[in-house]
């Protein structure tokens, strides 16, 4: 149902396709993280969890997951202390299909 390979960067990639029959991707540091995120992803498309489901704050610690070992220790600690700050308060609960370019959320 997916695969993982390794960048030239060193990075572990996992692809699936998801639903609509789209490629996805995701990164980790190591084989085994990637392996398990990929298992992750495919179980979450089987029971129905979506994109349309996930909230902002979900999306972000997500892909605040795969920085690591992208980014320094130190810059994952201020990404995270800007977004509990300055986007979790209002946004962070908001699904990400109801996100607009408005800045009145519906």
């Amino acid at each position: 149902m997916g695969s993982i390979y390794r960048r030239e960067d060193g990075r572990w990639v996992g692809k699936w396709k998801d639903s609509k029959g789209e490629w996805r991707y995701l990164y980790r540091k190591t084989k085994a993280e990637a392996k398990e995120a990929l298992k992750e992803a495919i179980r979450d498309q089987e029971e129905g969890i979506t994109p349309d489901k996930l909230t902002v704050s979900e999306y972000l610690e997500d892909w605040l997951e795969g920085q690591k070992g992208v980014v320094s220790e130190r810059t994952l600690i201020v990404k995270r202390g800007n977004l509990q700050v300055h986007v979790y308060p209002t946004l962070g609960n908001k699904r990400l299909s109801k996100l607009t370019t408005d800045s009145r959320l519906r």
